[in-house]
């Protein structure tokens, strides 16, 4: 964990995170939770995934065996 996410940006698990925490895939919010985090999560636009093409895309998946974010068991989940 001494270099845990190991080259991914903070901002990158925080649009994560608001993702999850809103149960959809937005557009980045830099002030997710207002000041304080006083209530308010701000949603902002819907990141369009239907305009993008089947097979348009490629799309590489990397899992690892001591990997906690990406696993096997997690990485087979998703591809399918």
């Amino acid at each position: 964990m001494n270099h845990f996410p190991s080259g991914t940006p903070t901002q990158s698990i925080l649009h994560f995170g608001q993702n999850v925490g809103q149960d959809r895939f937005q557009v980045w919010a830099p002030k997710y939770v207002t000041f304080l985090g006083i209530g308010q999560k701000r949603k902002t636009d819907l990141i369009p995934l239907s305009n993008i093409a089947a097979g348009s895309v490629p799309v590489a998946m990397f899992a690892g065996q001591s990997d906690i974010l990406g696993d096997p068991i997690d990485s087979q989940w998703t591809e399918y």
